[in-house]
């Protein structure tokens, strides 16, 4: 490791001297660079606002700048529910700004993609060109541009979306989790109606689009084949003219991302009757949901991996020998990203049959899930499922694309950057006490949440 302390003093020299010459270059100044040195990610703080993480990963000749423009749809108003996907469906590179003609060049062109944390302006490019696409980048977020055909393009898009989402199943259920645990959520997540949707206009879209750019946190991401100090003069180039804004962190966007009343604290139980072409094949859905814990909670979220990769066979076992004919059965652990409270322990099974075979599943899933704390979990299957997961874990942190997808969220939602390069040690050296008292503590009976949607089995003979 001391090769590993030495790298890391370099680098911290690096950065100072990055930063002071910044300062006398009338560029954003870079106020603070923290540096962590387990995860390889220096973090500069820019004076304007930005927060940019650099991971350099040498090798790969490629370099990934990912900005998360915090907020997204969270900011949205009922009035402007959907103005912010057609803002993101509009937002292009100004004509002309570079990458205009071949293929090479087209391959460079920024995208646009919404997460639960914001709007995200990403792309990727070999790192000799690294700067032009910082430069087409930095020019979108100066000046953003809507292309209103895509905008129209994008509202024949949306109604057809609706149409599927009411045909969906599984969206029916996974709507009747969240509302039962949270009723205020249907508010904030409800889809809006058709006419709604057509009423959306290219106008609308501009002005949701400028006041994202103009105003969210931004938190972003360079990750690939860039030296660190490389790494800082892109952060620079791209956040240049950015109109200042206040610093990220996990107290940022707080009125939004908090819901109005408490979750609900006392056992429910929904059944729903499905609808849609989906129901007429003869499929009904039974979930066992409870309250989750947040994606900064790592020490919870990975005792729940654990668990729950435990409790999925399990509950297939025991479905295959109550004789259910099913499919897409999982237990998982989905942590609360966008609001606060809302993630979830979530079992779920999908089970052909009718009402009857619904609450049937359900009694298994039940049983299964519910013996995890009185009964503990046996070290032997805690260590392989904590070793599976581990190498899942090591897979991942080689990877350009996960730091891409997670350093931009992690000022927002409060995770420890070094924490994330743990993940393989934590997860090996997980103890059955460890895991099964996540499990205790979240899957507590008092907080579960049953939901069985079925239809009626049609009679033999007859067209579903």
């Amino acid at each position: 490791m001391r090769w590993m302390r030495s790298l890391w003093a370099i680098l911290s020299l690096i950065a100072l001297a990055f930063a002071a010459s910044v300062a006398t270059a009338r560029q954003p100044v870079v106020e603070r660079i923290d540096l962590h040195r387990r995860a390889g990610v220096a973090t500069a703080w820019l004076s304007n606002g930005p927060c940019v993480h650099v991971r350099p990963m040498r090798g790969s000749g490629r370099v990934m700048i990912v900005v998360c423009l915090a907020g997204g749809e969270l900011t949205e108003s009922p009035a402007e529910r959907w103005h912010t996907r057609a803002a993101a469906a509009g937002w292009r590179p100004a004509a002309g700004g570079g990458g205009g003609g071949g293929g090479a060049e087209e391959a460079l062109k920024p995208l646009v993609d919404l997460w639960p944390e914001g709007m995200v302006l990403h792309g990727s490019a070999p790192s000799a060109r690294a700067a032009e696409l910082a430069e087409q980048m930095a020019r979108m977020l100066v000046d953003p541009q809507l292309n209103e055909a895509a905008v129209e393009a994008w509202r024949s898009t949306a109604l057809d979306g609706l149409a599927r989402r009411v045909e969906d199943p599984g969206e029916t259920v996974t709507d009747a989790v969240f509302w039962a645990m949270a009723p205020s959520v249907r508010l904030r997540t409800e889809s809006p109606t058709p006419e709604r949707v057509l009423g959306i206009t290219p106008a609308q879209a501009r002005q949701r689009l400028e006041r994202l750019v103009h105003e969210s946190p931004i938190e972003a991401a360079i990750v690939g084949d860039v030296a660190l100090d490389d790494g800082l003069n892109l952060a620079s180039r791209l956040f240049r003219d950015v109109p200042a804004r206040g610093a990220i962190g996990p107290d940022s966007l707080a009125h939004e991302r908090t819901l109005d009343g408490p979750l609900s604290s006392a056992p429910r139980s929904v059944a729903l009757e499905l609808g849609g072409k989906e129901a007429g094949g003869g499929w009904s859905y039974a979930v066992i949901a409870y309250p989750g814990p947040a994606i900064a909670d790592l020490t919870a979220v990975r005792g729940l991996n654990v668990a729950s990769r435990i409790v999925t066979a399990r509950v297939r076992a025991a479905l295959a020998e109550a004789g259910l004919e099913t499919d897409q059965v999982s237990v998982r652990s989905v942590p609360a990203r966008s609001y606060r409270g809302l993630g979830l322990v979530l079992g779920s099974v999908r089970v052909r049959g009718g009402e009857d075979a619904a609450q049937r599943a359900v009694a298994v899933l039940g049983e299964a899930m519910s013996q995890v704390a009185p009964l503990g979990l046996p070290a032997a299957e805690v260590e392989i499922a904590g070793a599976a997961l581990a190498a899942d874990a090591r897979r991942r942190l080689a990877t350009a694309e996960y730091w891409a997808s997670v350093l931009p969220i992690t000022k927002l939602q409060g995770l420890e950057i070094d924490r994330l390069a743990d993940a393989p040690r934590d997860l090996e050296g997980m103890t059955a006490a460890e895991a099964a008292g996540a499990w205790a503590i979240w899957c507590a009976p008092s907080r579960r949440i049953d939901v069985r949607a079925s239809e009626a089995v049609p009679a033999r003979g007859q067209e579903p």
